[in-house]
C-alpha cells in the first residue's frame, strides 16, 4: 500500500497491520460464536460435543496436540469420524452445520502461538512495568505497537502512522493511542488523541534507521503507566541479549482482545549498519514499533530501539521478505539467522530529549 520503502526498509511493510482496531477482539468472540451456533444442532449429543470443544482453553488444547497444524489435523480426523455417525449422516441440517463449526474451530486456532515460536504470551492484567508502558498506535485503518518514552510521549515506526507512505504526516497531525489494561477498548483502559512531533523521514530516504515517529499524547499517560529511558549508546556488541514486547497481528496477541502481549526474552544482536541493527528476534505484522529492551546495570531495562522490519518470515507462505541480495549482506548473517531489523534508539534520542524539554500540553489529566 503506497510507495514502498527501498532496500532494508522494504521489509518494514509487513510489520504493521491494516484492519481497524475495533475488529481485533475476534478470538474469544469466535469461540463464543461457535458455542452459540451449536444451539442450532438438532442432535443433543452433537450439541454437547461442540460446546465442550468451544469451552476448552485454546492454548492448552493446541499445545497438547503439538501445534496449530497438528490440532487442525486432529479436528479433521474427528470430523471425519463424526460424519460416519448415523446421527450426523442422516441429518442434512446437522451435517452441514457440523462442518461449518469445525471449520471455525480450526480458524480460531490461529490465535495461539505455535510451541516452536520463541515468543510467549503474557497476560497484561497481571503484568507490571514495562508492559504497562506499551500500547497500540492507530491511524485510520492501520495499527502498530508503541512505547511511552516520556510523561506524554510515545515512539513508534513512521510507517505505522503513514500507512507505509500512503499518506503524508506532518508535525501536528493526529493519531490515536490505546493504552492501559482493562476497559472496553479491546483490552485497553483508554484511548488518547496524540499528534506527531517528529519523524525520521523514512518515506523519503527509504532507510530503516529513519523509520521512527515521536508522538505527543493529550494526557500524561506516562505518569500513570510509567515510561522508559533510552539506551542510545550507538552500535551494540555482537550477541547482546534483547527483550521484545509487542502486539503481533498474526492472530496471536489479541486472543482475548489485546488482553495479552507477546514477549521474547532471549533474542540477540547479530550485526548493525549505523542505526539499523540485525537481530534474531521474531517479527510479525503488528509488531512495528515494539520496544526492544536491553538490561541496565541497576537491574532495570532501557529502550535500545524499536522493532521495524522482518527479514526471515516465521510463517513463509504468503509473507514478504527482503530480496536475497539485501538479506545476505546483513552483517552477522554468517553467525546466525537474522530474523528482524531494529531501528536504534540513537536515531530518535535527540528528538525525545527536545520533546521532553518542551513539556506536555495543557490541560493534563
Amino acid at each position: 500500500m503506497g510507495r514502498p520503502l527501498r532496500g532494508l526498509a522494504a521489509a518494514a511493510a509487513v510489520l504493521s497491520c491494516t484492519p481497524g482496531i475495533a475488529q481485533e477482539a475476534r478470538c474469544p468472540a469466535d469461540m463464543k460464536a461457535i458455542e452459540r451456533h451449536a444451539d442450532g444442532l438438532e442432535e443433543p449429543r452433537l450439541r454437547g460435543h461442540i460446546v465442550d470443544l468451544a469451552r476448552r482453553p485454546l492454548d492448552t488444547v493446541v499445545h497438547a496436540a503439538g501445534g496449530v497444524e497438528a490440532y487442525r489435523r486432529r479436528l479433521a480426523a474427528d470430523l471425519e469420524e463424526l460424519q460416519r455417525d448415523p446421527a450426523v449422516s442422516g441429518n442434512f441440517h446437522d451435517r452441514q452445520l457440523i462442518v461449518a463449526l469445525y471449520r471455525q474451530l480450526g480458524e480460531a486456532a490461529a490465535c495461539v502461538l505455535d510451541p516452536a515460536d520463541p515468543r510467549r504470551l503474557v497476560a497484561r492484567m497481571q503484568a507490571a512495568f514495562p508492559v504497562t508502558a506499551i500500547g497500540v498506535v492507530q491511524k485510520m485503518g492501520g495499527w502498530g505497537s508503541g512505547v511511552l518514552v516520556g510523561p506524554c510521549l510515545m515512539v513508534t515506526n513512521e510507517h505505522v502512522v503513514t500507512l507505509h507512505g500512503a499518506i503524508e504526516m506532518r508535525p501536528g497531525d493526529g493519531v490515536t493511542v490505546y493504552i492501559g489494561v482493562g476497559g472496553v477498548h479491546n483490552g485497553f483502559a483508554e484511548w488518547i488523541p496524540a499528534e506527531l512531533v517528529a519523524s525520521g523521514g523514512a518515506a523519503r530516504s527509504g532507510r530503516v534507521a529513519d523509520d521512527w515517529a515521536l508522538l505527543r499524547l493529550d494526557r500524561m499517560a506516562g505518569r500513570r503507566y510509567g515510561y522508559v529511558e533510552l539506551d542510545a549508546k550507538g552500535t551494540p556488541p555482537h550477541g547482546l541479549k534483547l527483550w521484545t514486547l509487542g502486539f503481533p497481528g498474526d492472530g496471536v496477541a489479541y486472543s482475548g482482545g489485546f488482553s495479552k502481549i507477546s514477549s521474547e526474552r532471549d533474542c540477540r544482536v547479530l550485526g548493525a549498519e549505523g542505526n539499523a541493527w540485525f537481530g534474531s528476534c521474531v517479527a510479525t505484522p503488528g509488531q512495528s514499533g515494539s520496544p526492544v529492551f536491553v538490561a541496565a546495570g541497576d537491574g532495570s531495562v532501557r529502550l535500545a530501539g524499536i522493532l521495524t522490519a522482518e527479514l526471515q518470515p516465521l510463517h513463509p507462505p504468503g509473507a514478504r521478505a527482503l530480496p536475497p541480495s539485501s538479506a545476505s549482506s546483513a552483517p552477522g548473517a554468517g553467525d546466525g539467522v537474522p530474523a528482524s531489523v531494529v531501528t536504534s534508539a540513537a536515531a530518535f534520542a535527540d528528538a525525545v530529549a527536545s520533546a521532553r524539554a518542551a513539556g506536555c500540553p495543557a490541560p493534563q489529566s
